[in-house]
């Protein structure tokens, strides 16, 4: 009948983890005022926290579109032909490791350079397309061409023509070797050299033979000859490229005939323009279009510094 009694170290325990749960009750209950009282402080802090973040990322993203569209660029106020090596980190240099010798900035502006094929290599913005000319040269850059170019441009130093030798219309100028050298040297530098032989041309000027009695040149000329085209060569300089050596000038060209043809039935009568002024309203045949439009190119002419001057060595059809 009786029942057991607990011993005294069970009774212990049992006060023990009485008194144990009555304290976790207690903590709980401060730390739980204890996190009510501090929450608005806390609160403050992750909002605040969060703005600063916001203003963070809103400045990077606006450092990179800065830096992407309108960072100003750099400029050249020396002959900047060198390369910063970070310029060709990211380049595909697989077949065309010129490429890497290329500069963003140009020592030659566009309209400088404009200015330096307008007057020392005579190629206008408008040229006639008949005989030789820059039509000719510009589709195939080679010495044979070049020869031809510098003999038009020192054509007054030539002196009196000769009559040739035989029964066709031909004469024959002379000219020391040194100075033709000097004026083909002007133009195109001495990467392809001029030697002391005889040259076939293909031009109005026909051919150049050397005489090594005297150190000369004979220049055989076709005369004669005359006429007018109404064909005209248009270019325009369309921006210049820095290179370590000097520069490149990207040229836009096209061919057009600046007479006005129609038939009667594209006629579409006068206009006037409100002033008394009347004009013919002409439309430009479709087969015209379509030549121009053929016609259109991009050369890329490579200038190189000797000295204080550029010199062209090569004209590529881009």
């Amino acid at each position: 009948m009786n029942q057991d009694k607990p011993e005294p170290a069970e009774i212990n325990a049992s006060a023990d983890s009485s008194s144990s749960a009555d304290n976790a009750k207690v903590t709980s209950a401060q730390t739980l005022s204890s996190l009510q009282s501090s929450k608005p402080h806390n609160s403050k802090l992750l909002i605040a926290t969060s703005i600063f973040c916001a203003i963070l990322a809103v400045a990077g993203i606006a450092f990179g579109i800065y830096g992407m569209f309108l960072k100003p660029a750099s400029t050249c106020e020396t002959n900047c032909t060198a390369i910063p090596d970070s310029a060709n980190d990211n380049a595909d240099t697989k077949g065309n490791d010129k490429q890497s010798s290329d500069s963003a900035i140009s020592p030659v502006s566009v309209e400088q350079a404009t200015t330096l094929l307008d007057e020392k290599y005579n190629f206008k913005n408008r040229q006639m397309v008949i005989f030789d000319g820059w039509h000719n040269y510009i589709k195939n850059f080679n010495q044979a061409n070049k020869l031809l170019l510098t003999i038009y441009q020192i054509q007054d130093e030539l002196g009196q023509a000769q009559p040739a030798d035989g029964d066709k219309p031909v004469v024959v100028y002379n000219i020391g070797f040194e100075d033709f050298k000097a004026a083909y040297e002007n133009l195109f530098g001495t990467e392809e050299q001029l030697d002391k032989k005889d040259y076939e041309l293909n031009g109005v000027y026909l051919n150049m033979e050397y005489n090594s009695e005297d150190d000369s040149f004979d220049i055989y000329s076709k005369t004669g000859l005359g006429g007018y085209s109404t064909m005209s060569l248009l270019r325009k300089v369309v921006e210049t490229i820095g290179t370590n050596d000097g520069f490149k000038a990207i040229v836009a060209t096209v061919t057009l005939n600046e007479v006005a043809s129609q038939s009667t039935d594209e006629f579409l009568g006068k206009s006037g323009d409100g002033q008394g002024n009347e004009y013919y309203n002409i439309i430009m045949p479709e087969g015209t279009v379509n030549e121009i439009r053929e016609s259109l190119a991009v050369y890329e002419f490579n200038f190189i510094k000797e000295g204080d001057d550029y010199k062209l060595t090569t004209v590529t059809e881009l």
